[in-house]
């Protein structure tokens, strides 16, 4: 299991790696995205825990495993998903992988099929998504206990076991009032509320249940107010919540809103926008940032609203919009044979969450008869949908290599995955926890069980990529690698953007994917754009947001992560330092020292309201207009929060350059003084002292245009100008 603060340390000595170079261009051929669709959602079912019943399954070398998950706290934790090649639950990697899946079912569903439009998507997805769905019910003991994790992350890295013989302990971690986990209940809640959406149709029932589950949950993450991983140290080296828990609540309230057509949902996002950091920008969607999701759930409100939409919710669209372009306009690092790369853990979760996230976009533009204009370049919804296939396609083989990164699909994929229960053979008598890593991980034989379906992690910055079960930044498969690109196929199974979106008889003409409202029901103030029944008058309120107690992390340590059979965890590896590759900072509060030691007091419930209310905002400067500009941009720069480290404060600031002539400039230069900072995004550094740039999908100045970047520095701020 890999990914983004992820500590791993599984043996790396594991022999000759079988590295695939990059070769001549592969002969392009049309794919089969049905069949992709298929495999991907086949994958799930081998990540599955709990009973599974003997001829029932579609995965024959998987048996029932986890059975007695949950019995050391007295509670039924059986069920759910292993996240990647291990065999522990973590449920902060779940709940996304699950809000990904259902995302994916509510616009799409199969190749001619989604609830939003009036059809019922295929069982298989539906099982996948329920699989998930029943153990968050489980897992929530409401209304402020919340379980998160099954497994002992290191014990079970120590040793390569399957599922089914696992032997190491079955530790449960969860979340409460007095240790809460805003980020993992707000992501429980997001992953309820869009699958409420997937099931409206098919099961009115159930879906209710996760509805109001979904509800509880938001509320519990808002009300107690710290992150998940401060309050169970023990994920820090597996899934510590780098970005914090702002990203997540403004993520739920979204899919609340779009699930319940309640507008106190839409204006907690509305009013909670800037102090929960909802409007600056990134140009990653992850595990751990959802930022960029939430905006363009957001924006999909505003384009059906229009000039109707707060100023704040304007913003969040102006802001999805850059996520949009760093990708489709070139501004995000790429291997030569045309593949997005964040980052070198996993790079595969980023490309294909951006794909998806793409074409989900391009579509509410093509409903809205719009485009996207990115610097002075504009981007129809069929173009924005021709860069997203090309991602798909690059995972299924359109790649140098001629190698598709899916284990079954093609003739030439990897063999050797980062996966205990793939990599190791049935027998009656299982293998102890050191004979897996001797007999098995330590080798070149191929997978000796075909875990079909499974995205590999992805390829190097150079496009090359390693066949090899110790090389787990590339090799091991995760659900939400999988989850994302099952949104990204089955848009492009549909064909060209807008496909497909004639509103179905149960649609209102403001294009929501509700009925109607009912005339007792009070109106959206925002306007309504909803997957919703009629919202209850009943509808608890968000509760307004209390003063942040914790010190969310931002930056992540500097060192690799491993995954060793001893067991020892190590720190992750940190964010490139580009404009492309942002850390997930802009979400969140004030960063936290490396190792945070989680607090003994019980955090202040916040007060609750019928309405949220505006909290503070964070102290800005805003230049007068800048000298080399001739009076054409202003500049504004805002201290969002500030922590001590090695006995020096350090600062996140939010810098925007705006156009505010009626004029539009090419080639804007940027001049930054005293600019040394740990990590910046959305700006590009020269060499020499004082030079930047502007990132390339920003190079032309429209009238109005705005650029967002960030940057973390310690002792006093930068100061940046713009010449002409």
């Amino acid at each position: 299991m890999a990914g983004r603060g992820r500590g791993r340390s599984e043996d790396r000595n594991a022999g000759l790696a079988l590295l695939f170079l990059v070769l001549a261009p592969a002969v392009v051929r049309a794919f089969d995205y049905n069949e992709a669709m298929s495999k991907t959602l086949l994958f799930f079912e081998a990540q599955r825990s709990g009973p599974l019943s003997a001829g029932s399954d579609r995965v024959p070398w998987r048996g029932s495993s986890g059975l007695s998950d949950g019995s050391l706290a007295g509670v039924d934790l059986t069920g759910g998903y292993y996240d990647a090649g291990d065999n522990v639950k973590f449920g902060f990697a779940m709940a996304f992988s699950m809000t990904l899946l259902s995302w994916s079912v509510v616009e799409y569903g199969s190749p001619h099929s989604s609830p939003s439009r009036g059809h019922t998507p295929t069982p298989n997805a539906l099982n996948a998504v329920r699989w998930g769905t029943d153990w968050f019910l489980k897992a929530y003991q409401g209304p402020t206990t919340l379980y998160a994790q099954v497994g002992d992350g290191n014990s079970d890295h120590a040793c390569w076991e399957r599922p089914e013989t696992m032997d190491t302990p079955r530790t449960v971690y969860k979340i409460d009032q007095n240790k809460p986990g805003s980020d993992y209940a707000g992501e429980a809640a997001a992953a309820l509320a869009a699958a409420s959406i997937a099931f409206k149709n098919s099961d009115p029932s159930y879906s209710a249940t996760l509805l109001d589950n979904a509800k509880q949950l938001f509320q519990f993450a808002d009300q107690y107010r710290a992150k998940y991983s401060d309050s169970i140290p023990e994920v820090q080296n597996f899934y510590n919540s780098f970005s914090g828990y702002n990203d997540e609540l403004l993520w739920a309230a979204a899919w609340l809103h779009r699930a319940t057509g309640d507008a106190t949902y839409l204006k907690y996002v509305d009013t909670n926008a800037q102090s929960l950091n909802g409007l600056g920008s990134i140009s990653e969607f992850s595990w751990d940032n959802k930022l960029a999701g939430a905006q363009i759930l957001i924006a999909r409100q505003v384009l059906h609203c229009g000039a109707d939409s707060s100023q704040n919710l304007k913003q969040m669209r102006q802001m999805a919009e850059q996520y949009v372009c760093a990708y489709v306009n070139g501004g995000v690092t790429s291997t030569p044979d045309g593949l997005a790369w964040v980052r070198q853990w996993a790079p595969l979760q980023y490309s294909n969450n951006a794909a998806f996230a793409a074409a989900v976009y391009s579509d509410y533009l093509a409903e809205a008869g719009q485009s996207l204009t990115c610097g002075g370049k504009t981007f129809t919804p069929d173009q924005i949908m021709t860069w997203s296939k090309s991602q798909v396609d690059y995972v299924l083989g359109k790649n140098n290599a001629g190698r598709s990164l899916m284990v079954g699909f093609g003739n030439n994929y990897p063999t050797r995955m980062h996966h205990r229960g793939a990599s190791l053979p049935v027998t009656e008598t299982p293998y102890s926890c050191g004979e897996g890593y001797a007999q098995f991980y330590n080798t070149q034989n191929p997978d000796p069980n075909l875990i079909t379906g499974a995205i590999a992690g992805g390829p190097a910055q150079d496009g090359s990529y390693a066949d090899d079960r110790s090389r787990y930044e590339q090799s091991e498969p995760i659900m939400y690698i999988n989850a994302g690109f099952m949104g990204a196929v089955s848009r492009v199974a549909r064909g060209s953007a807008g496909s497909d979106s004639t509103p179905s008889p149960t649609q209102s003409p403001s294009s929501t994917d509700s009925p109607t409202q009912s005339p007792t029901t009070p109106a959206p103030t925002q306007g309504s754009s909803t997957d919703s029944p009629t919202p209850s008058p009943t509808t608890p309120a968000p509760t307004t947001p209390a003063p942040t107690q914790s010190s969310p992390t931002t930056t992540s340590p500097t060192s690799a992560p491993t995954d060793s059979p001893t067991g020892s965890p190590s720190k992750t590896s940190s964010p490139a330092q580009d404009n492309s590759n942002p850390p997930p900072s802009t979400s969140s509060p004030t960063p936290s020292p490396s190792n945070p030691t989680p607090s003994t007091s019980s955090p202040t419930p916040s007060t609750s309201s019928p309405t949220p209310s505006t909290t503070s905002s964070p102290p800005s400067t805003s230049n007068p207009p800048s000298s080399g500009s001739g009076g054409n941009f202003v500049v504004t720069s805002t201290e969002d929060s500030s922590w001590n480290s090695d006995g020096g404060k350090v600062t996140l600031y939010t810098v925007t350059i705006k156009n505010v002539s009626g004029r539009t400039f090419d080639n804007v230069a940027v001049k930054c003084d005293n600019f040394h900072p740990d990590q910046y995004w959305n700006l590009l550094k020269g060499g020499a002292d004082g030079e930047c740039a502007v990132p390339t999908w920003m190079s032309t100045f429209a009238p109005g245009a705005m650029l967002t970047f960030g940057y973390i520095q310690g002792g006093s701020g930068a100061q940046f100008s713009v010449n002409l």
